[in-house]
């Protein structure tokens, strides 16, 4: 959902960024105002679940131009990304640390299920 979150900034101008702008009322600066209250739909709510990080890997430059903090090149990537989001341990979700204490593997194998359903609804 990062790279949704980011292409909002760097894309505003394609049509599918200027829709959801609009539907969500994000306002035409480079950054888009977020309102965290505001339901949505699931890509909606998955964008503004990641949007703290979105908003802190995002650089405006003089021109106005966005450009992608964590990475050499300027511009987005996963990996960039998950390389961020990952040297905070805050921000690792918490059901993968509590996978590690328990010791039925029945229980272990349902929540990497549940995990990886999470993962693929963001």
């Amino acid at each position: 959902m990062m790279k949704v979150g980011w292409n909002l900034v760097a894309r505003r101008d394609e049509l599918w960024a200027k829709v959801l702008r609009s539907k969500y009322s994000c306002g035409s600066d480079i950054i888009p105002t977020i309102d965290m209250t505001k339901p949505g739909s699931n890509l909606w709510r998955g964008v503004k679940r990641t949007w703290n990080n979105v908003q802190d890997g995002v650089e405006v430059m003089s021109n106005g131009t966005p450009r992608w903090k964590w990475s050499k090149s300027g511009n987005f990537t996963v990996r960039s990304a998950y390389e961020h989001s990952t040297q905070d341990e805050t921000s690792v979700d918490p059901i993968w640390g509590k996978n590690m204490e328990i010791k039925d593997p029945r229980a272990v194998q349902i929540l990497s299920l549940v995990g990886s359903t999470q993962s693929a609804s963001y």
